[in-house]
């Protein structure tokens, strides 16, 4: 609805959005493997692994390992409901200055499924089959174990949009220009990152797997007899996946934390941009602008902190002793640089590492409402346009740019998993996705030869040279950082590590990138800047920009060339021709990056596609 009056144009709204998403899920068979173990024979009471075969195995169907998903939801239903309310005013204050404000007001409710067919980790279930260790899976709904509730996750009320810009005429020729906003988008619980299936369906899903207890001496089980009995779903045991215990078994699973207090929060962007734009000429305008954003509550990939269950950084300093199965001397040593360690409860079977793990009952926690993680980014951008004037139009533009994150990831969600769910500030690098430096030129031009033209207006030329014109676009930008430079490492219970700085002081050799010899071969980075990181360390090279490593720059041209056949005044032919990267440049990509891979620093793949010509026509009448 808008409302006019005077120097004032106020328009107001809402709108309720209400998505619905399904999911299909039907029972799959993982596998029936067959090996030639089964069939093997011994040596000195010793299976011999090369003897046997594997068809024979299958003829008498000894299955070595097997493994099926059978699930009691065939079709799930994600559903997210958003309401919002805006209001926006355009005021005229003087004939020169125009002030536009908003607010937009905005209720995103957190994933629901239709009928609560879902479940997750609770921190403060206790754990029966874990010597009552705090954490359990619960599930949605009114049954067995559940919340008596549809989510856990909190809505959160102060989303908050506003919006503010004016325009300023401070001379006829020069007007400047200038807003800040901040925009919510969903992420977390709140959609908008693919999973449509919220938390998961631990309880409604059995993943039983059958395997040889003897490396294939005994078979897994006899093909002809079927699949070994298991629970089918549903299965609403608050003990579910949970392992390294006496009662239920060594062996752990994954569960998923919901993260009721944050995961309903929106992640937000706050933009700002300065312009002042300059006519030059009539047709000509130079505009110059300052463009930065910051965007906050990040989704992190892996999860942060304990609800990532990975290991405290500082136990580390453990060493192998991580490794080792806890006994009371295991045990001692421990205490005696961490007082704090102890047997997570009385019926603990596993490693000392795992005990130390903030939940230590499972194998791992997917942790996907985190949002914790930032991004910054500022420009400076630089724009020359002509509109069209005696046959010719141009816009040309520079920018020179910088962001920096911690993820890699903002709206289209996260693909860069920090070392450490504890340090997420190791993690702030130049982005993966960073373009330092951008050119571009767009032009058209018709040629000045036919009627209507300047030159060539008798019959033959304007035949032969008239309705002609040219037009392209050419492109430069600086190449995206490379990295995360990586090798081997030991970092038992935590997401992973990156390689070292080496003993070289210049990570580049052997000239550009693709320079010299066979581009697949010829290493471009030197393997002396860089090392393993020693084993309990997550390595000292950043997530990308080590030595200032990036791939190489973007180059393209494309060029049409196209003249018009006027058969009369309706009736007219367009023939084009199209040239694309049109000087046929090739620009290297796939840098190899594992420090300890044979080809580190070759070129493996082609960034671009070769030059392409195409010709058409059309008729337009």
């Amino acid at each position: 609805m808008q409302w006019v009056k005077g120097k004032h144009s106020l328009t107001f709204g809402g709108q309720v959005i209400a998505q619905q998403e399904n999911v299909y899920s039907p029972n799959t068979l993982g596998g029936i493997n067959f090996t030639n173990s089964e069939t093997a024979g011994f040596t000195n009471n010793t299976l011999d692994a090369t003897s046997g075969n594997a068809y024979a195995s299958y003829l008498l169907g000894a299955v070595d390992n097997a493994s099926l998903t059978e699930t009691s939801v065939q079709e799930t239903g994600a559903r997210y409901r958003n309401y919002a309310i805006y209001a926006q005013d355009d005021w005229k204050i003087t004939s020169r200055l125009t002030l536009n404000m908003g607010l937009r007001y905005v209720i995103a409710k957190p994933f629901v499924e239709a009928k609560n067919r879902s479940s997750w980790f609770n921190p403060s279930i206790a754990n029966v089959a874990a010597g009552n260790y705090p954490g359990a899976v619960q599930f949605a709904g009114n049954g067995p174990n559940s919340c008596n509730c549809s989510t856990q996750v909190e809505t959160h009320y102060l989303t908050f949009d506003p919006r503010v810009g004016f325009a300023f005429s401070a001379t006829p020729k020069t007007v400047l220009r200038g807003s800040f906003t901040i925009n919510h988008f969903n992420a977390g619980s709140l959609g908008g990152n693919a999973q449509a299936q919220g938390t998961g369906l631990v309880g409604y899903i059995s993943n039983p797997t059958f395997t040889s207890p003897d490396s294939g001496i005994t078979p897994a089980f006899d093909l002809q007899n079927g699949f070994p009995s298991y629970a089918s779903p549903p299965n609403f045991d608050a003990t579910l996946n949970t392992g390294y215990n006496t009662t239920t078994g060594a062996t752990g699973g994954t569960v998923t934390y919901n993260r009721p207090d944050t995961g309903g929060r929106s992640p937000y962007t706050e933009n700002w941009n300065l312009t002042v734009e300059q006519a030059l000429t009539n047709s000509l305008a130079l505009q110059l602008s300052y463009a930065g954003s910051q965007t906050h509550f990040i989704p992190i990939n892996g999860g942060a902190g304990i609800y990532s269950d990975q290991l405290n950084p500082r136990y580390m300093a453990l060493g192998s002793l991580l490794q080792q199965n806890l006994t009371p001397a295991v045990l001692a040593q421990a205490q005696a640089m961490f007082p704090e360690a102890r047997m997570p409860y009385a019926n603990f079977v596993g490693t000392l590492g795992q005990a130390l793990r903030p939940f230590p009952q499972y194998t791992s926690m997917a942790d996907p409402n985190a949002g914790f993680a930032n991004a910054g980014y500022h420009s400076l951008q630089v724009r020359l346009q002509q509109r069209m004037t005696n046959g010719l139009y141009f816009l040309t533009s520079y920018t020179w740019a910088k962001k920096i994150d911690q993820t890699g990831g903002v709206i289209s969600g996260p693909h860069n998993t920090p070392r450490s769910a504890y340090n997420l500030k190791a993690e702030r690098s130049v982005a993966d996705d960073d373009v330092p430096q951008s050119v571009s030129v767009a032009f058209v031009y018709n040629l000045p030869f036919g009627k209507g033209h300047a030159f060539g207006k008798s019959g033959i030329v304007n035949a032969l040279a008239g309705g002609w014109s040219i037009s392209g676009i050419t492109q430069y930008s600086a190449g995206v950082p490379l990295g995360p430079i990586v090798g081997a490492c030991l970092v038992p219970y935590a997401a992973g590590c990156y390689a070292d700085y080496g003993t070289a002081h210049v990570a580049r050799i052997n000239g550009a990138y693709g320079s010299g010899g066979n581009p697949t071969t010829t290493p471009y980075i030197d393997r002396n800047a860089f090392a393993d990181a020693a084993s309990f360390t997550f390595g000292n090279t950043p997530r990308t920009m080590a030595y200032g490593l990036r791939n190489p720059w973007n180059l393209n041209e494309d060029v049409t060339a196209g003249k018009d056949f006027h058969f009369t005044d309706r009736w007219v032919f367009r023939f084009q021709a199209d040239a694309f990267n049109v000087f046929n440049r090739t620009v290297f990509g796939g840098i190899q990056t594992n420090i300890d891979s044979s080809s580190f620093g070759t070129v493996t793949s082609q960034a671009n596609a070769p030059r392409k010509l195409q010709f058409e026509g059309s008729l337009r009448f």
